[in-house]
Formats: structure tokens, C-alpha cells, sequence
């Protein structure tokens, strides 16, 4: 009983984890998308990938496109270890539910 409790709960588990993962993804992309608008200027972009050490040519694009918060030159900018550094929760990171510690 308790092995085929167990596949079951590996087998549903796996949706739900990229499903956290996707959803990161967006919050990122959304945060990134919130901080080109506060910045208005590709100027400021500029002055962010150079505090991050990138000091390649790089085309300036436009702060108020939300497919621009996707491309790599954003990723650059703000990088993931931007988001831990401000205290952004990582929510694969954390465990839900009253029995996930009991399956593991």
C-alpha cells in the first residue's frame, strides 16, 4: 500500500513542480518587466550590465515591451541571483501541503 501510495505521489508530483517552476519563471519576467519601466532609458540598462561586468556593444531596445523582458541582454542586467539578493521566495524551493515531508 505505502509503494503504491508512493508512485502515485511521485507521478502527480512532477505536474505540479514545473508548474511552480513556470510560474517563477513569470514572476521573474514580470519583476524584470517592472524594473525596465522604472528605469525609462535604455541608458540605465547600460549602466546595469556594466556594474555586472558585460562590456560588449548591445542594441538598445525599447524599456516598455514585455517581450523585451525575456531577452538575454535584460537577463544580463538583472540576473536570478539579483532576485535572491532582494529576498525574492522561491517557491520550488519550499515545501506545501500537510504530508509532503511524509513521502520523502
Amino acid at each position: 500500500m505505502v509503494l503504491i501510495s508512493t508512485i502515485f505521489y511521485h507521478k502527480w508530483k512532477e505536474p505540479f513542480d514545473t508548474c511552480q517552476k513556470q510560474l517563477m519563471q513569470w514572476i521573474r519576467r514580470r519583476l524584470r518587466m517592472k524594473q525596465m519601466k522604472e528605469w525609462k532609458s535604455w541608458k540605465a540598462l547600460f549602466k546595469a550590465l556594466r556594474r555586472n561586468g558585460y562590456w560588449r556593444e548591445v542594441k538598445k531596445i525599447s524599456m516598455k515591451r514585455w517581450r523585451n523582458a525575456r531577452c538575454t541582454t535584460i537577463h544580463q542586467a538583472i540576473p536570478n541571483k539579483w532576485f535572491d539578493e532582494k529576498g525574492l521566495i522561491d517557491l520550488g524551493t519550499y515545501k506545501t501541503g500537510i504530508l509532503s515531508h511524509y513521502y520523502e
